[in-house]
């Protein structure tokens, strides 16, 4: 990875960037957050380590100015206070992590292990989308889960037993979203390890509802496109699955979800792109025509090793479904895009950057309805 380090402590600089070049990765180096700033404005890194109190500018002060440039960087805060509550400031405002001077390097080397995998996910969502921030009525609802099936994942930013106790939930698994340190915690700045729970929790059940109550904070501290490219992602797990999808909402919380929800709905009242939706929203069909887009011919050995395909026999199925649909057809056990097929790659291209989610799907935006009163009473009693 190419990283940059920020340090008004010219000795603490050279040692981390010895150790880090050990490692295999390119190493920039800055003594103030302004000449990182120059050097970031030029140049692409996918890391940043940055120290906490520095001349003019902090290293939260550095966090603010990248993200207010609408740079893809994730950053990690080095303190030699022993401040947690400012490291968690920092995580707050954008940034990934935070670490405590003095420190052991094979910890740092497991966190930059784990930014590894935060960027290759985040990469995958680095487009520019559209969005249209006109009025759209209230199509939000008003909540009851009764009709949705066990079990739960609940996943909030607040207490999630708060949520459970209003919505009179047994037995779910929770998840708070939160930058203090604990079991079942998981900072939003950390999308890959939120992504791997809820697909822990879809392969390990049959059937279930996930309920989510807070995204505003994935909305804070990361860039629109990684924000909705995670939700979209995730509704394309829920359309592929038995499960259902719940999103709680509060009512001043309507001006941030605006923009997502018309930007992923918009397409819901064209009854023309019904067919095309139903064909292309198993995500793995998606993937199989984009795979192909680029390339003039594939075997089947090589899209299976390319999109890190488990089940070969569920693969072949939505392969045969594409040929018999006339997107893919086979040539001397190659496989490439019929002319519809690369006309249906342009218009995945259109819908991803205006989002869309299939109308059948069981995905909901519910007004989140407090039952404070109710939950006191019946704990008084």
């Amino acid at each position: 990875m190419r990283i940059l380090i920020v340090d008004d402590n010219t000795t603490f600089l050279e040692t981390m960037s010895r150790i880090l070049l050990l490692d295999q990765h390119e190493i920039s180096t800055a003594t103030s957050a302004e000449e990182a700033l120059k050097l970031i404005v030029k140049e692409n890194f996918d890391l940043l380590l940055t120290d906490l109190k520095m001349g003019e500018l902090s290293g939260i002060d550095l966090i603010k100015e990248i993200r207010g440039k609408g740079i893809n960087l994730i950053s990690i805060v080095i303190t030699g206070y022993g401040s947690i509550d400012s490291a968690v400031e920092a995580m707050k405002t954008g940034a990934y992590d935070y670490i405590l001077k003095p420190f052991e390097f094979s910890p740092l080397r497991e966190k930059i292990e784990e930014v590894q995998e935060e960027v290759r996910l985040r990469n995958r969502f680095s487009f520019s989308p559209f969005v249209n921030q006109q009025s759209l009525p209230d199509f939000t609802i008003e909540s009851t889960i009764d009709e949705y099936e066990h079990p739960f994942l609940v996943i909030s930013n607040e207490d999630p037993q708060k949520i459970t106790n209003e919505y009179k939930i047994e037995n779910a698994l929770k998840i708070f979203l939160g930058f203090i340190k604990g079991d079942n915690i998981i900072p939003p700045t950390k999308l890959h390890l939120l992504k791997h729970q809820i697909e822990e929790f879809i392969i390990t059940r049959g059937k279930g509802t996930i309920i989510f109550k807070g995204i505003e904070e994935l909305y804070r501290v990361h860039n629109w496109s990684h924000f909705k490219g995670f939700i979209d992602e995730l509704n394309q797990q829920i359309m592929a699955s038995n499960f259902s999808l719940i999103f709680l909402i509060d009512e001043n919380d309507h001006a941030v979800y605006h923009p997502l929800i018309h930007d992923t709905l918009s397409l819901l009242s064209s009854h023309t792109f019904n067919s095309i939706i139903n064909l292309i929203s198993h995500p793995l069909r998606k993937d199989i025509i984009n795979l192909l887009k680029p390339h003039s011919k594939l075997n089947f050995n090589k899209i299976i090793e390319e999109l890190q395909i488990k089940s070969s026999s569920s693969f072949a199925f939505h392969m045969k479904k594409l040929v018999e649909e006339n997107i893919l057809e086979k040539e001397d056990n190659l496989y490439c895009l019929t002319q519809r097929g690369n006309y249906l790659a342009e218009i995945i291209f259109i819908l991803e950057k205006i989002g869309f989610v299939d109308p059948g799907s069981k995905i909901r935006i519910f007004n989140h309805i407090r039952k404070t009163t109710k939950v006191e009473t019946s704990k008084e009693s």
